[in-house]
């Protein structure tokens, strides 16, 4: 029950840097576009 319990935290911390990652990919992607239509 406990290996369990350990094994859903790790997967759900797992799920959550995936999502911080990919939250800063489209943010590196906006900061991008927003310099290409400055220059």
């Amino acid at each position: 029950m406990l290996r369990l319990f350990q094994f859903n935290n790790e997967t759900k911390i797992l799920v959550e840097v995936l999502a911080m990652l990919n939250l800063y990919e489209k943010y590196i992607c906006i900061n991008i576009f927003v310099i290409s239509i400055r220059n």
